[in-house]
């Protein structure tokens, strides 16, 4: 008979030796965390900023990139929109029946669509405007004008970085 050891049972986690694990330390002090908090903060004063005009954030978004490209197309708004295409679609087609953007087939290619601001759109998201550049004017104002290059600067930095590993 051949004496046989039990192999520990695999629980789908690796553990590290000691030596190679990471500080654990306090997760408000990890640069991402203080980003995504950063971020969440900056969208729910969004949020409570676009509730008077009955819009989401995401309609929000959809109107501010069709404003500044005049016409677009679905695949155009996606990188501004950071959602998933569904949602964008689902969210032009609420605009459209609101009034605020048109959809109008190109002439060339009947599958693309492209996208622009309707008046009452443009009107919506100039009114919508005032108020999220004052928010604006209110942050900005919390920094130096050397904060605010540097902050700049940074934010640049990190993005790159970011669009360098996603292919990893």
């Amino acid at each position: 008979m051949i004496a046989t050891t039990k192999a520990p049972a695999r629980t789908g986690r690796t553990r590290l030796p000691a030596r190679e694990r990471p500080a654990r330390g306090d997760l408000s002090s990890r640069l991402s965390y203080q980003i995504a908090t950063l971020a969440a903060l900056i969208d729910r004063q969004s949020i409570r900023i676009l509730a008077p005009h009955k819009l989401n954030l995401v309609e929000w978004r959809i109107l501010t990139r069709t404003d500044a490209m005049a016409r677009c197309t679905l695949t155009d708004l996606l990188p501004s929109v950071a959602v998933d295409r569904a949602l964008v679609s689902r969210e032009i087609a609420r605009l459209r029946e609101r009034g605020f953007i048109s959809v109008k087939a190109d002439p060339d290619d009947g599958r693309r669509k492209f996208i622009s601001l309707t008046a009452a759109g443009a009107d919506c998201h100039a009114r919508v405007l005032v108020d999220i550049l004052k928010r604006q004017d209110g942050l900005a104002g919390q920094l130096t004008k050397a904060e605010r290059e540097t902050f700049a600067n940074v934010v640049q930095k990190l993005k790159l970085a970011l669009i360098a590993r996603v292919g990893e």
